[in-house]
């Protein structure tokens, strides 16, 4: 009889047990799905506010008196919305390196700024240039497809133009820390040369425009309103049709939700959209 009752006390705490633990298990799951549940919510809501930001400016930017009361430089425009924090900055793209177009010598600034290590500029050039040529032919210090499945990538060299900046990321030799700061600086939607109006503070600062780079850095206004020194990659003045969009909106707990694209606006109807990513 005794060990019945003790086979039967056994018994009760291993159920409590089990049921203890499927309890926890429960409550975790509820609180992850919770979490993942407002995640999603939040970043929903930053995309509907990121989206809206994007459709003001761009019939802001379609007409041409309206565009002149914005810094299209990549400076910051911040207000509040809905209790979030909203960062919106403009960039012309005749502001910014464009992949396609640029000199060897300004693709060299780049990508040494970028982060790649002195002594290896000219072959992440030459990586740059072979990517997006149209032939099998090997640059001084470049690569092309047998370089890239020697190496264990699954395709080889592009051979044509780049359609995005984060192509960069797939280029030989080029690190995802060097290709997420290149696309900070790069477009493929512009000029062979830099607009300085049009440039923002991390252009300058490429260019060795140091004074001018310290004028713009977070003033938010036409810093461009001194004489800027020459420079070989300067472009012609003013403004693309062409813009990357910027936004920054702040979630609920801290967390950042960062939109941009790039689009060209239409002062007869919407804007058209040429690269969103997030």
């Amino acid at each position: 009889m005794r060990a019945q009752k003790g086979l039967a006390l056994v018994m009760v705490l291993w159920v409590s047990m089990l049921l203890s633990l499927l309890a926890g298990s429960y409550a975790f799951g509820v609180r992850t799905e919770t979490r993942v549940m407002a995640d999603l919510r939040g970043r929903a809501e930053a995309r509907a506010l990121a989206e809206a930001a994007m459709v003001f400016f761009g019939v802001m930017l379609a007409d041409e008196q309206e565009r002149e009361l914005l810094p299209l430089n990549g400076a910051p425009l911040v207000w509040t919305f809905s209790g979030r924090d909203v960062s919106v900055r403009i960039t012309a793209v005749s502001g910014l390196v464009d992949l396609n177009q640029g000199s060897r010598p300004l693709l060299r600034r780049a990508v040494s700024w970028a982060g790649v290590p002195a002594g290896e500029e000219d072959a992440a050039v030459d990586s740059l240039l072979d990517w997006q040529d149209g032939n099998s032919l090997r640059e001084m210090n470049g690569a092309e497809d047998e370089d890239y499945i020697r190496a264990g990538f699954p395709a080889g060299a592009k051979d044509d133009a780049f359609e995005s900046v984060e192509e960069v990321g797939q280029v030989f030799g080029i690190s995802s820390d060097v290709a997420r700061r290149l696309a900070e600086i790069s477009t493929v939607h512009g000029n062979a040369g830099i607009n300085p109006d049009a440039a923002p503070v991390e252009v300058l600062a490429m260019l060795g425009d140091d004074e001018a780079a310290l004028q713009a850095d977070g003033s938010g206004e036409d810093a461009y309103a001194m004489e800027l020194p020459p420079s070989e990659h300067y472009g012609a003045a003013g403004t693309s049709g062409t813009f990357r969009i910027g936004v920054t909106v702040s979630g609920d707990v801290g967390e950042k939700y960062r939109f941009t694209s790039v689009i060209e606006p239409d002062a007869a109807g919407p804007a058209r959209v040429l690269a969103w990513r997030e």
